[in-house]
């Protein structure tokens, strides 16, 4: 329950573009900022009670924090060939090299250059926020757009040939994000 307080009445914990000048903020201040966030954002109530039990969503509520890395990770796979020819591969995680090991279809996207890694966020935390759209409450499905806020706009052609989500691979970026987190 600790969590899904945490969640709904703290959006500054994961609001991207504030998330490091959290902690040196008073605590009136960061009451002000989450209701600001809240207000500006239109972020839904959740209603007492309604979601207890769905085991997805007892799921994100745990590991909220892994959203972006599981994000991240779907991304990375379904840009395969763009990025294990990335100059940075060598320097990322093993979570991220098993994961990309599992060999999940690739989108058909065409991009004007290789992504970099924040292009990849930005395309995954899209991914993530359309495919979830069905499968969580909508309290808690309007605070996925928050940990990806600020990022790069993706180039138009990005949009297209993007793979139905695929609830297996977001299942495996889920658990592989443990790894990162």
């Amino acid at each position: 329950m600790h969590d899904r307080l945490r969640i709904l009445h703290e959006p500054l914990a994961y609001y991207r573009p504030w998330q490091a000048a959290g902690a040196s903020l008073s605590a009136s201040q960061r009451s002000a900022l989450n209701r600001w966030i809240a207000q500006a954002h239109a972020l839904p109530r959740a209603p007492t009670g309604a979601d207890v039990g769905n085991p997805l969503v007892d799921r994100m509520i745990r590991g909220w924090r892994r959203m972006p890395a599981a994000a991240w990770l779907m991304a990375c796979g379904a840009h395969r060939r763009h990025v294990l020819g990335a100059r940075w591969l060598p320097t990322q995680p093993p979570a991220l090299h098993a994961f990309l090991r599992l060999g999940f279809p690739e989108a058909a996207v065409h991009w004007p250059q290789p992504p970099p890694p924040d292009m990849l966020l930005a395309w995954g935390g899209l991914q993530l926020q359309h495919g979830l759209r069905t499968h969580l409450p909508d309290w808690l499905h309007a605070r996925i757009a928050l940990w990806f806020q600020g990022l790069p706009a993706l180039p138009a052609s990005a949009g297209c040939g993007a793979p139905s989500f695929d609830m297996t691979c977001f299942l495996s970026a889920w658990n592989h994000a443990a790894d990162l987190s």
